[in-house]
């Protein structure tokens, strides 16, 4: 998707709905401050690492396992890394917020991905994602074929946009679960589903297929979302205790 020239000129550096002013609204529910750490998973080109650095002072830097993407249109040298958002080449506990736009559901083990980012993260910490999500989860019965997704999260005429985010089946109640079994409370959850259908209609403007609705499909939405880290996950509560 991202690869494609209609994408590029539509969006420009930044690929995800809402662009800047939605990392903007981010940052401020986040209370972002100068100095805080901030990791950015699945940074793309480094813009929202830029905007982070530039109007809230803060220490970000990014990780991006695409080699052509990462700081590839950065205006300035900005401190990204090539690597796995679901494995991050930094040390535990060195960061104040972990954030990551539009790539969550796209990492092919969402809880170890959660896992990995408590990790990250000091003791109050801030977890800070925006991603696609069901708003209406698929009538009971219909697959993913008759969704036009494939069992890989992609369309499955190879030929459509904004889709493949829904290949992890997330509606709101399976994000917070996740977050819940990550070790991570749930602070702000806001849809933002606007922002996907403005994307989507310039997108169609320049001349880009969009994948057809079909009956019993669910319905695509845009969420942003604040969690703050727990002390412990469930899961190392159980170990100590046996």
């Amino acid at each position: 998707m991202w690869a494609r020239p209609a994408m590029r000129s539509v969006a420009g550096g930044i690929f995800r709905p809402g662009g800047l002013a939605l990392t903007d609204h981010i940052a401020e529910l986040a209370g972002v401050l100068p100095g805080w750490r901030i990791a950015d998973m699945g940074c793309g080109q480094g813009a929202s690492v830029l905007r982070l650095r530039q109007r809230y002072g803060a220490k970000a830097v990014g990780v991006d396992a695409a080699l052509s993407q990462a700081g590839a249109a950065a205006p300035v040298r900005l401190p990204l890394a090539v690597g796995d958002a679901a494995n991050p080449p930094f040390m535990n506990g060195s960061f104040r917020m972990v954030l990551c736009e539009c790539v969550l559901s796209l990492l092919p083990d969402t809880q170890g991905a959660l896992r990995a980012f408590h990790a990250l993260l000091e003791p109050g910490g801030v977890l800070a994602v925006s991603d696609l999500y069901y708003r209406h989860k698929p009538s009971a019965g219909v697959d993913a074929a008759q969704q036009g997704i494939s069992s890989k999260g992609g369309c499955a005429t190879g030929n459509c946009v904004g889709q493949s985010c829904l290949g992890w089946g997330a509606d709101r109640a399976a994000v917070e679960a996740h977050l819940r079994q990550a070790g991570f409370a749930l602070r702000v959850f806001e849809d933002h589903s606007d922002l996907l259908g403005e994307l989507a209609a310039r997108l169609v403007m320049a001349g880009e297929p969009l994948c057809p609705p079909s009956a019993g499909s669910g319905t695509a939405g845009y969420f942003l979302m604040i969690a703050d880290r727990l002390e412990a996950r469930p899961d190392d509560r159980t170990r100590r205790q046996t």
